[in-house]
């Protein structure tokens, strides 16, 4: 789930970050601009990635790494809380 004290900004081309504790802000696009769209609430890991699959027409497999290395990027900047 996203942090409420989390700064964020929809752009144009997908989404800036700046968690509580980082020093520069993360610029998604595309599949990651989504993952940040489905961490309003509450929600699974597994869930994350099957979504971010479903909305790109792909895989879980596919997107794995790709969404798992943004979710610890958030989570180490304190953008977001870790999901389970």
């Amino acid at each position: 789930m996203r942090r409420s004290d989390a700064l964020w900004r929809r752009t144009n081309s997908g989404v800036v970050v700046l968690g509580v504790s980082a020093t520069r802000p993360t610029i998604v696009t595309g599949p990651a601009a989504d993952l940040w769209e489905l961490l309003e609430a509450p929600v699974r890991i597994d869930d994350v990635i099957d979504q971010i699959a479903r909305l790109h027409g792909t895989t879980g497999g596919r997107v794995r790494a790709d969404v798992t290395a943004v979710l610890e990027t958030w989570t180490r900047d304190r953008a977001i809380e870790p999901l389970q």
